[in-house]
Formats: structure tokens, sequence, C-alpha cells
């Protein structure tokens, strides 16, 4: 894990973030997310993310294909939401 893995992780603990939101875009340009746990973020940068492929690539053929996001960590940006307390 390198110090900027480290840095984002140790920020989510820091500011009990709950949630993170991931953007990317697909092969068109659209913008998608996936929400993990901060738990997850750790597992993501070492492996990716896996997904349904068919509800990003609706007539890709075999609904079995899972492609994987990997997170990147040089462009971190935090979203405050409000407290649900």
């Amino acid at each position: 894990m390198d110090r900027q893995e480290e840095f984002v992780l140790h920020t989510l603990e820091e500011r009990n973030i709950r949630f993170v939101r991931l953007w990317f875009t697909d092969v068109l340009g659209y913008l998608k997310s996936v929400s993990v746990a901060p738990a997850e973020l750790e597992g993501a940068f070492a492996e990716g993310i896996g997904f349904d492929g068919s509800a990003i690539f609706p007539e890709m053929p075999g609904k079995s294909s899972r492609p994987s996001a990997t997170p990147v960590t040089w462009a971190p940006t935090w979203s405050p939401f409000p407290s649900l307390r």
C-alpha cells in the first residue's frame, strides 16, 4: 500500500466517514458510481471492485462478465453530507 492510499484510509477513519462513493465513466463517457464501506476500500485498492457488467454495458454478450474498477488516490475529494443522527 502506498502513502496516498494510507492517507485516504487514515482520513476516512479520522473523519468517521461511513460511505465512500467512487465515480467513473463508462466507455461512452456517462458518469457512473459505486458506493462502498470504508472497510472495503483497502481491498479495492489491491484488487479493484467487481460489478455487474450488464448494468453498464447492456448489449455486452454474456451476463457473466465481471469487469472491475480500481480506485485511484491522486484526486480524493471529501464531500460532506449532513449527519443522520
